[in-house]
């Protein structure tokens, strides 16, 4: 599944899935550290001009795609949501945006109209 979004919103989730990865090969989870990866190098894969060695991201205010599977987007989605209620039990704007992106995700995933 292709989503459009924002290079910001992609930046997130590509924190985030560094965050799951991190915390999985922490807890001997090895699996789930690789499939946390293999979100993040496909997103470096398609995010128009991303050249880690070359050190870029596009402007976060532009729009990429990035096509992952459906169990893909859930991982992300479930990363961002278990992250942003970590990051702030309160609830702040960063939280708010985080769980606006894995709304958006969950939207598409259920077939509804998803905008990032």
């Amino acid at each position: 599944m292709r989503l459009t979004m924002t290079v910001r919103d992609w930046l997130l989730i590509d924190a985030t899935m560094d965050n799951v990865r991190w915390e999985a090969n922490q807890q001997g989870r090895t699996q789930d550290a690789a499939a946390a990866n293999a979100v993040r190098r496909a997103g470096w894969n398609q995010v128009a001009t991303h050249r880690p060695a070359n050190g870029g991201w596009p402007p976060t205010d532009s729009t990429t795609q990035v096509e992952l599977s459906a169990k893909q987007w859930r991982l992300a989605a479930e990363g961002i949501e278990y992250w942003a209620s970590i990051e702030d039990e309160d609830q702040t704007e960063s939280s708010r945006i985080s769980l606006t992106v894995a709304d958006a995700i969950r939207s598409a995933l259920s077939g509804r109209p998803a905008e990032l």
